[in-house]
């Protein structure tokens, strides 16, 4: 099982039904969060902080679709395509 930090954008296309949900709910990965996280609306800024804190501080990959979080030092971006093509790989 490997632990992944989430951004908002996977788990909004989960809860509508996007590719996004099969990973999700695998047994494959364990998911950790800011708090945060779930009220995030909107453009990149202050907002993406606990967020990038969490992948930093714990040093896991982010699931992310979000393009902003590209290029940053440090930062281990996994997309939903990634994770699905290790569930099927398993």
């Amino acid at each position: 099982t490997e632990a992944l930090v989430i951004d908002a954008n996977p788990m909004v296309s989960a809860m509508l039904g996007g590719a996004a949900r099969e990973v999700l709910f695998s047994d494959k990965f364990v998911f950790l969060s800011a708090q945060y996280t779930m009220l995030k609306i909107g453009g990149r800024d202050l907002k993406d902080v606990p967020i990038l804190a969490l992948t930093l501080s714990l040093q896991r990959p982010i699931w992310t679709e979000d393009r902003d979080f590209d290029g940053i030092q440090g930062i281990s971006i996994r997309r939903t395509s990634d994770l699905l093509a290790e569930i099927a790989v398993r």
